[in-house]
């Protein structure tokens, strides 16, 4: 039996290199702060029949996919903080060389389970941070963008490639965002698969002639600069979320994870993390 996500007409349009980003995707968090929830048996039987995601249906099953999205700001500066959270989460998933490369531009990416969140929530409480959950819900096969800051003015943002070089560039207005694609495996159990890319977003306000197979049109495009090279694929069981946030090295202000990852007010700077969780949903 294979489990697929429905691909709509609209995946092509939104995937292209100069796509305009619907707005309720780039919309700021705003919401209750509430824990995050987490897959669990009792949606895979709700979605499946079966606790581990099998199913008696002979055909395929077409899905939808919600996302929870916390997002938890920390006081930045504190050790304890960060060694702690990182002590219940699975980064080694990926490839040791990428591993380290989304270290040394300010990113920590890994998995954890349901059972772990309240430790994490215990710690999140105990440095007073400041967690909002909001509910992302995107047609089948558009990527989920979160826009986490602003680029207000010229901003330089350095990053390092896999050759290990350093390299910079001047950011006009846009956004700075995470692409998150999915898709959904039937193995010995249902998994989510989730890949993250650091993005860009340059914001456009002139329109342009642009070509196309009709002729020439006239809109306003935003155009996006997407970090591949820190792409990372992530499997998620029943009872997993994917938890993102600053490694170290953002205390470098210039890097890419500490531009994106962190967010500084006239008096205080926090460290951002996010816990995100796909929630499936069977369409009949």
């Amino acid at each position: 039996m294979s489990v697929y996500l429905a691909r709509l007409a609209v995946a092509a349009a939104v995937l292209t290199a100069g796509c305009n980003l619907p707005a309720q995707l780039m919309a700021p968090f705003k919401g209750e702060s509430e824990p995050v929830s987490a897959i669990d048996r009792e949606q895979a039987r709700a979605v499946f029949g079966s606790d581990d995601g099998s199913s008696s249906d002979s055909g395929p099953i077409r899905v939808h996919l919600q996302f929870d999205v916390a997002r938890i700001e920390l006081p930045a500066g504190s050790v304890r903080h960060a060694a702690k959270v990182w002590n219940h989460v699975d980064e080694l998933q990926v490839d040791p060389a990428l591993s380290a490369l989304l270290d040394r531009n300010g990113f920590r990416i890994g998995v954890a389970s349901a059972s772990s969140w309240p430790a994490l929530r215990a710690l999140f409480s105990e440095e007073g941070a400041r967690v909002v959950r909001v509910r992302r819900v995107v047609q089948s096969g558009v990527p989920l963008w979160l826009g986490l800051e602003r680029i207000v003015q010229d901003e330089p943002i350095f990053f390092y490639g896999s050759d290990g070089r350093l390299a910079g560039e001047t950011f006009e207005k846009g956004t700075k965002c995470l692409r998150i694609d999915y898709e959904v495996e039937h193995a010995d159990e249902l998994l989510v698969v989730l890949t993250v890319t650091p993005e860009i977003q340059h914001e456009e306000t002139q329109a342009r002639w642009r070509p196309s197979e009709q002729g020439y049109y006239l809109s306003v495009e935003n155009e996006r600069r997407v970090f591949n090279e820190l792409r990372s694929s992530w499997k998620l069981g029943p009872s997993d979320f994917l938890v993102i946030g600053p490694s170290d090295t953002t205390r470098v202000d210039q890097l890419l994870g500490s531009r994106l990852l962190t967010r500084q007010t006239s008096a205080d700077r926090f460290d951002v993390i996010l816990c995100i969780t796909p929630k499936l949903f069977r369409l009949e």
